[in-house]
């Protein structure tokens, strides 16, 4: 059989069908794009790791980042987001201040404020 660029899904197993009858078919991704998928993947398991294995801060006493399992890996989150708690407060020692970080994330500007002035309050090196 000639491949045509698209994936197809058998009705049934090949010895029930072996002339091919196919149910329905839909375009395959290129290559490119499964390898990027895969590479994406594993990155953010990577990344998902990294943040439950080397948290910056102990958010515990937060009350504006909430742990919920099974939402951004059960990592620390901004309440009513899936922006983790790490990584508002990385972008903010990177130089983004405050406001820019809501807008750029689309997250509640008062809430991004309480979060980086927690931090402030448990790590002199930061200031809001």
């Amino acid at each position: 059989m000639q491949h045509d660029g698209y994936l197809r899904f058998r009705s049934g197993s090949p010895e029930d069908d072996p002339g091919g009858d196919y149910a329905g078919s839909a375009p395959s991704p290129p290559a490119w794009l499964l390898a990027v998928a895969v590479a994406c993947g594993a990155a953010y398991a990577r990344d998902m790791a990294l943040l439950h294995e080397s948290p910056v801060m102990d958010w515990t006493d937060c009350p504006d980042v909430e742990t919920v399992p099974g939402k951004v890996s059960g990592v620390p989150i901004l309440k009513h987001s899936r922006m983790p708690a790490d990584a508002i407060l990385e972008n903010y020692r990177g130089g983004l201040p405050a406001d820019e970080i809501a807008e750029v994330f689309q997250l509640p500007p008062d809430g991004v404020r309480r979060l980086l002035a927690y931090a402030a309050k448990h790590d002199s090196a930061l200031k809001p």
